[in-house]
């Protein structure tokens, strides 16, 4: 029983959402945000200028959120036959970002890739802006839960 407690204990405490391994994590918090990056094989100079200004704007402005397990990112590679389902899932056949809303098991998405395209390479701070319009009013209506509960002895 106390091995069982102290398990509970430590497993608290570990960190969700800040990458790719960590997001697949089948304890992912039920109500969250999640930022989905799609890649394929090629990519161009905006394909990578989309990754790399999102991933840095939501470190810098989303720190806590990340740790939290309320915000996740995901980078996820299209050409890999482990990642069929999921670009099926969304219907991405080339690079992509998407935004979902996970409240218990209802799911609302957000396809930002147009804006993505014509904004992250010559417009990075309009595409933070874009970014933070979309991702903001969903962290905010999405409940915080707690890590787990210590059962009584």
């Amino acid at each position: 029983m106390l091995a069982a407690s102290l398990m509970l204990l430590f497993s608290c405490g570990q960190p969700k959402g800040k990458t790719s391994a960590v997001a697949n994590d089948p304890q992912l918090q039920e109500n969250r945000v999640e930022v989905l990056v799609f890649y394929g094989a090629r990519r161009c100079a905006t394909c990578h200028a989309i990754e790399d200004v999102t991933k840095a704007f939501i470190e810098e402005n989303y720190a806590l959120e990340l740790e939290e397990g309320r915000l996740v990112y995901r980078t996820i590679d299209i050409s890999l036959p482990e990642n069929a389902a999921i670009a099926e899932k969304y219907q991405v056949a080339s690079s992509s970002l998407i935004v979902t809303h996970w409240l218990g098991e209802k799911e609302q998405v957000e396809d930002l890739t147009r804006m993505a395209f014509s904004t992250a390479r010559v417009a990075p701070d309009q595409f933070k802006a874009g970014l933070q319009e979309v991702i903001q009013p969903l962290l905010d209506t999405t409940p915080a839960e707690p890590c787990c509960e210590i059962p009584e002895v």
